[in-house]
């Protein structure tokens, strides 16, 4: 059912549900009296604002609303209520004076407690805990049980590219940051694209939502009300946006624990849109003496699965949500990233070497898919997924790489390596993903091409329609991937005088390590990265792999926490992270040690790589040893770096005899107008 039902600067005033960030006239039909409770001891003086269903609302004389439950009243107050009218659900509708000039032209459909928060002049829509159930990723089925919804990609036959950043808001030198492209939901045909972003720093930062036809090649700006605001998700219908947001609820910066749920048919150019409501998932609020002890739980992610529902997710806590009785249905302790399956049916964890999925409506664990330990292949990734446009498979960052899933079978089919820190990650072609800036090419698991002015953040890039969108030159941009110069570069890789480093191409190994670390031990890691990237040790070859280590002669001053670590009980599927308690910190001066790989045809540089050290960043205390000594022993050089190292598969000839240094066959340019 559509949330979509009020006119604008029109308010109801009895009816079902209600939008209590406007301030409602009282009705004709009702007048002050004095209501007294069932147990007859208490008694105030209000007015009748509305029932819905067994829920009364009252307006004190002070302005301020009460809501109980009928059955809380006394006998002569129900009966007072049951007389006002046959049917109070249907009394009209009234011009609200209260109401705010250039209003969303539809209400949200919310009803429940309300605080009210300094900064901010209206009520928030509080969370209530009050009957949801506890579920644990530690219950997760290990039987497969998910059915993905597998359709043909939609194709748009022409895309003419729409420019989101414009106006007078935006100078020469804008920047816009938290880039959000949001895809439409399978079942959308319209070409329908929303774009999130902010401008500026901090809690001052101005926040915009665009609303783009790529068929038309239109796009809508607006600005929010609110500062320093992210577009999480949009509502299948795409009617409703949902922005985390951060009011001004304590010292300091406001902290990012509220759902701000715009209207998004009241973008238009120059507009500014305000929150028809605001939602905190997780707050208490506890009596000490004479002071209130607030608490917030901080929000990573906002998920929309239906009109009624959505998931929201803390550090500690997945939850979903009624959305419109503000009633939390079930919550799933741990965390990871979370996102929902096209069909917006089934969610899924990210956290560790695992993906887990589950019912999105009931909790219900769909299975697991795990990612086996290899050691000493760890790499730094953020947690992230995508979905192909097919929605067959899956592709997932685990501490051994970009894992990539058949659905219909619940198996990781393969694990990609690449130095990528970055969370950007969508489908284009089945069989070609984008990780960071990197396009990959999974029948034959080589990096094609390196995607220059590409977004990085985690939505920073959608695949929809059979194209994969960004934002580059300060406009939506819709490609394919892979494009013919990812093509091209595919079919050189068969002819061996087009690079100078391929799969089967022999290597030597040589170290330059000055006294730092074991020669044996480093060659032998080496060697495994090597034949990792399908390369073979030939010490007689004219191409070397030579493994440095040097210390730079620099210091650096580090401070270092001393953590505890308590892990949760159990042994669950999903990897949980430990929650670490600070106890002190110690500041260091540390040397600069630098490790790194160069290869090298007859002296000239074909690629090279490195990593400087500068100290851990916390450090758990070891029995019989100072914080002092553990960090200095965790900050030398290690040989394992050598075992991890990324080496390419493929290192493409330069014309004029330059060093090619970067992890794709090739480089493209994203342009306003396309790949270049």
């Amino acid at each position: 059912m559509s949330t979509r039902s009020v006119r604008k600067s029109a308010a109801v005033c009895a009816v079902g549900v209600l939008w209590v960030l406007s301030l409602l006239q009282p009705c004709g039909a009702a007048e002050s009296r004095v209501w007294t409770d069932s147990s007859g001891k208490h008694k105030v003086t209000a007015t009748f604002m509305s029932r819905d269903g067994t829920t009364v609302r009252l307006r004190r004389q002070d302005g301020k609303t009460i809501i109980m439950q009928m059955d809380r009243l006394s006998a002569d107050d129900r009966e007072y209520i049951e007389s006002l009218d046959s049917n109070p659900f249907e009394e009209g509708v009234v011009d609200d004076e209260n109401a705010v000039s250039g209003a969303p032209s539809s209400s949200f459909p919310m009803s429940g407690k309300t605080q009210k928060f300094d900064g901010w002049d209206k009520p928030v829509f509080i969370g209530d805990r009050t009957r949801e159930k506890n579920l644990s990723v530690a219950g997760a089925a290990s039987e497969w049980k998910y059915s993905p919804v597998v359709a043909e990609p939609k194709t748009l036959k022409e895309f003419r590219p729409v420019p989101v950043l414009k106006g007078a808001k935006f100078g020469a030198g804008a920047y816009a940051q938290d880039v959000s492209v949001i895809a439409p939901s399978k079942d959308r045909a319209d070409g329908a694209f929303f774009v999130g972003f902010k401008t500026g720093v901090l809690n001052t930062a101005q926040s915009f939502v665009a609303r783009c036809d790529v068929e038309k090649g239109v796009g809508e700006l607006a600005e929010l009300e609110i500062k320093e605001a992210r577009l999480c998700d949009v509502s299948p219908d795409g009617a409703w946006a949902v922005f985390i947001v951060g009011l001004n609820v304590e010292p300091g910066f406001p902290k990012k624990a509220f759902l701000a749920f715009v209207d998004l048919s009241a973008i238009s150019d120059a507009g500014t849109l305000r929150p028809s409501a605001v939602f905190c998932p997780y707050y208490e609020e506890q009596a000490i003496g004479t002071f209130k002890n607030r608490t917030f739980g901080e929000l990573e992610n906002a998920l929309w699965v239906d009109d009624d529902h959505v998931i929201t997710q803390s550090r500690d806590a997945t939850t979903l949500w009624n959305i419109k009785t503000c009633a939390a249905e079930y919550t799933i302790a741990g965390a990871g990233y979370a996102a929902l399956d096209p069909s917006r049916k089934s969610l899924v964890f990210v956290s560790g070497a695992a993906a887990g999925f589950y019912d999105a409506l009931t909790g219900e664990s769909l299975g697991t898919l795990a990612v086996e330990a290899s050691e000493g292949e760890r790499v730094f990734v953020q947690a992230n997924c995508a979905f192909s446009q097919s929605g067959a498979k899956l592709a997932f960052t685990s501490p051994q790489g970009l894992a990539i899933a058949d659905l219909t079978s619940g198996k990781v089919e393969r694990v990609l390596k690449s130095p990528t820190l970055f969370k950007a990650l969508a489908w284009g072609a089945e069989n070609y993903v984008i990780w960071g800036q990197i396009g990959f090419d999974l029948e034959t698991e080589s990096s094609l091409c390196s995607y220059t002015g590409l977004g990085t953040e985690g939505k920073s890039v959608a695949g929809a329609f059979g194209l994969v969108w960004t934002v580059a030159d300060k406009t939506l941009v819709g490609f394919e991937a892979p494009h013919k110069a990812a093509l091209d570069a595919l079919k050189k890789a068969a002819d061996p005088d087009a690079y100078d480093i391929y799969p089967g191409v022999g290597v030597a190994i040589k170290t330059d390590l000055n006294g730092l670390l074991d020669e044996k031990e480093v060659v032998e890691n080496l060697t495994e990265s090597v034949k990792r990237a399908g390369l073979k040790v030939d010490p007689s070859s004219s191409i070397v792999l030579t493994a440095k280590c040097k210390d730079t002669g620099k210091t650096v001053e580090t401070t270092c926490a001393e953590v505890e670590t308590t892990l949760p009980l159990g042994a669950p599927p999903i990897p949980l992270l430990g929650r670490e308690r600070l106890k002190s910190a110690i500041t260091v001066d540390l040397k600069i040690f630098e490790e790194g790989i160069e290869i090298t045809k007859s002296g000239k540089t074909l690629w090279k790589m490195s990593a400087i050290t500068t100290g851990p960043d916390n450090i758990e205390k070891e029995e019989g040893k100072s914080v002092e000594e553990q960090i200095r022993e965790a900050h030398k050089p290690e040989s394992r770096y050598f075992r991890v190292a990324y080496i390419p598969k493929y290192v493409s000839k330069s014309s004029k005899g330059a060093p090619v240094v970067g992890a794709a066959m090739t480089n493209a340019r994203i342009t306003a107008s396309g790949v270049r």
